[in-house]
């Protein structure tokens, strides 16, 4: 048994499990509530502001206000593993990224053209930030042409960073996704503002008077 790995399959950090438990949860949430969204639009706002609003403050101070500079980072990463996320061994995401092999033989250079097309920024703007990610450090020439995120990119930066992020991340959906199991529809009159429907004696006191 490989203990670090879980090679056996009785140790991968548990990942297949969550990720199936999650994903049954929201498949049953959006199951009995098709129209989630429509039902609580107000509510699914907040919850996604409160977890993207961090994620960009904490971005925005990593990359020191340079949000562009994170977007083809994050770009070139994305194109790196696209191979790796589209193969057959999804359901072992974890044990695939500890294992080099596996992992290197499925990353593919980007260049900085596709980064233009993907993410909407301007070629020239791209070509500069490339520059700069490479003195950084944090890309390097794909040895098959194009670039590709170095290690130096995922360790840069607070260690706890993409851990936190993916906890919020999860508490997020699972918040959603227990709104649209058990949450009521929210009640209008509430609102500030709305002034609560008459009830029947109010109806007959105010015909009387």
């Amino acid at each position: 048994k490989d203990a670090d790995n879980g090679r056996d399959g009785s140790n991968d950090y548990g990942a297949s499990d969550a990720a199936r438990g999650l994903e049954t949860l929201m498949e049953e949430a959006f199951a009995r509530h098709s129209a989630l969204y429509e039902q609580h639009p107000i509510a699914i706002t907040v919850l996604m502001t409160d977890f993207l609003m961090p994620y960009l403050r904490e971005l925005y101070g990593a990359f020191e206000g340079d949000l562009v500079k994170a977007i083809v980072l994050g770009e070139i990463g994305q194109a790196n593993m696209r191979r790796f996320v589209a193969s057959q061994h999804r359901d072992a995401i974890p044990l695939e990224l500890v294992d080099h092999g596996i992992r290197d033989s499925l990353v593919r250079g980007c260049n900085g053209l596709s980064v233009s097309m993907a993410s909407g920024i301007a070629k020239e703007t791209v070509r500069r930030k490339i520059k700069e990610l490479e003195a950084d450090g944090l890309i390097a020439h794909h040895p098959e042409g194009g670039w590709q995120a170095t290690p130096e990119a995922a360790t840069r930066f607070s260690p706890t960073f993409n851990r936190d992020l993916s906890k919020r991340l999860l508490q997020t959906a699972l918040r959603i996704a227990t709104l649209g199991a058990n949450a009521a529809p929210i009640d209008q009159s509430a609102r500030p503002g709305v002034a609560p429907p008459p009830q029947r004696g109010d109806d007959a006191n105010a015909s009387a008077d």
